[in-house]
């Protein structure tokens, strides 16, 4: 059945190709910078996406069920988002 699907709809973000920053982003990023630097935050895992490309990133100590929970809670969020703009 996956054989004939040529392409996943939800490909584009908002603001396109700019390269504006967006300063929702740098908050969270800053936020999580400042948890690491007062040794609060021992792992993350990271998604992202620039342009049409997604991506994701993992360090640190991340072998904890809550964190499988939090990622599940993640990919909720983010189906709901795309269902809603749909």
């Amino acid at each position: 059945m996956a054989s004939n699907v040529t392409h996943i709809h939800g490909g584009i973000v908002a603001g396109g190709e700019q390269d504006e920053p967006v300063p929702e982003v740098i908050a969270a990023l800053e936020e999580m910078l400042e948890r690491a630097k007062a040794g609060k935050l021992a792992g993350f895992t990271f998604i992202g996406q620039e342009g049409d490309q997604a991506f994701h990133a993992s360090v640190g100590f991340l072998g904890t069920f809550a964190m499988i929970g939090a990622l599940e809670c993640a990919k909720l969020f983010l189906i709901d988002m795309q269902n809603d703009e749909e």
